[in-house]
């Protein structure tokens, strides 16, 4: 995502396993850095150790267990990623970035590329954040396997207290094994988040941002103008008369996709417009989110299409306003790692295959499939989260 103002820093930022870059995009908006401009890479789908079967998936570098004794990473897949990173950081440079005011951020094994990039890189960089993660000790076993530019580099680690994932005490012994390599490392918590990000972890990313790279007080900073319909917060509603006040409760998971609702709310945006918003996060996620609507204890949610459609058709006593979100990513489609025959869709016909999880209204789309590659969807059988043709 291009600066909106003249450019004079970068962020690059390294989603998690199995994710994109696509779904973390939400984050430049909610930092509101204008003069910064944000890259989100994707990762090469591949194999995956750690999930046993190995099929493949968005992934940074194969890897075979998160248990902290025994976690080794794949000296070579994680070599392509820093390597890749370091390019892209190298192409900043010759941009006019200067080096100093280039960032590195990652999420899980994100995190894990951005610190080991960040470690090895020949420049020294305005710092690097480490979500969720932890530092790999099979790259950094001494302080000479550093960059003399590393010693001087700022990192954070910021990890939740109820990770399951990446265990709080996996992020804590590399914050402790980065001290003891004699980096400038420090470490926050956050009680009880999980293996996500929080509304206060992603207002300590902004403050990490504006302390390393501000705004440059010779920049000609403009105000943002208003613009089309971007799924912001403040776009889902209308000023209200002066002086009015109107009183929300909105519900939305705690996933990246929402920060601008937190921005908003913290900022201030959504209280000039007349509004008055408690943010309640929802861990039952869109089930929890529609009984709540329907029962009047929330007002608004931020939740999937396809869930809100279904209750709606059920009978709920509420409506979509907008769209919040919109994404090119489309359903997946999964199928037995032992099916090597298996290359295409048209290839699924007579075949034992998944489409997203078990109970979604994505079930929808196997059909359509069948009915799109001229199958007959009256011979099919539903088992479980699978199809089987007959």
């Amino acid at each position: 995502m291009e600066a909106t103002a003249q450019h004079t820093a970068s962020v690059i930022w390294l989603h998690g396993l199995g994710d994109t870059g696509h779904t973390w995009s939400a984050v430049a908006s909610w930092l509101q850095m204008p003069w910064c401009k944000f890259i989100f890479p994707t990762a090469p789908a591949q194999p995956v150790s750690m999930k046993q079967v190995g099929y493949a998936m968005p992934s940074w570098f194969d890897f075979d267990s998160l248990d902290m004794e025994h976690v080794d990473e794949d000296t070579e897949t994680m070599e392509r990623s820093v390597s890749y990173l370091h390019d892209m950081i190298a192409r900043e440079v010759r941009s006019g970035v200067p080096h100093n005011r280039i960032m590195l951020a990652g999420f899980a094994q994100g995190g894990v590329v951005a610190l080991v990039a960040a470690l090895r890189c020949r420049y020294r960089i305005g710092g690097v954040l480490a979500l969720s993660s932890w530092l790999p000790r099979n790259f950094f076993r001494r302080s000479n396997d550093l960059s003399q530019a590393a010693r001087a580099l700022p990192i954070w680690f910021y990890h939740g207290t109820d990770d399951k994932v990446v265990k709080y005490e996996m992020g804590w012994d590399s914050y402790q094994h980065a001290l003891d390599l004699g980096l400038k490392a420090q470490f926050k918590c956050y009680d009880g988040l999980g293996h996500e990000y929080a509304s206060q972890e992603m207002s300590d990313v902004q403050s990490f941002f504006f302390r390393r790279i501000p705004c440059s007080a010779a920049e000609a900073v403009p105000e943002p103008s208003p613009a089309p319909h971007q799924g912001t917060a403040g776009d889902l509603v209308q000023p209200l008369p002066r002086g009015a006040r109107q009183r929300l409760t909105v519900g939305g998971v705690a996933s990246h996709f929402n920060a601008p609702w937190h921005y908003a709310i913290s900022h201030g945006t959504l209280r000039a417009a007349g509004l008055e918003v408690l943010w309640k996060d929802c861990q039952g996620g869109t089930g929890a989110m529609t009984q709540a609507l329907d029962k009047g204890a929330l007002d608004m949610a931020v939740l999937s299409t396809d869930g809100a459609v279904a209750e709606i058709a059920q009978g709920a006593d509420f409506k979509i306003v907008a769209p919040f979100v919109s994404t090119p990513l489309k359903y997946g489609v999964f199928v037995w790692a032992g099916q090597r025959e298996i290359q295409k869709l048209a290839d699924l016909e007579g075949q034992v295959f998944a489409v997203s999880r078990k109970g979604s209204l994505s079930h929808i789309m196997t059909y359509l499939h069948a009915q799109q590659g001229g199958w007959n969807p009256r011979n099919w059988d539903r088992t479980g989260s699978s199809f089987v043709s007959r």
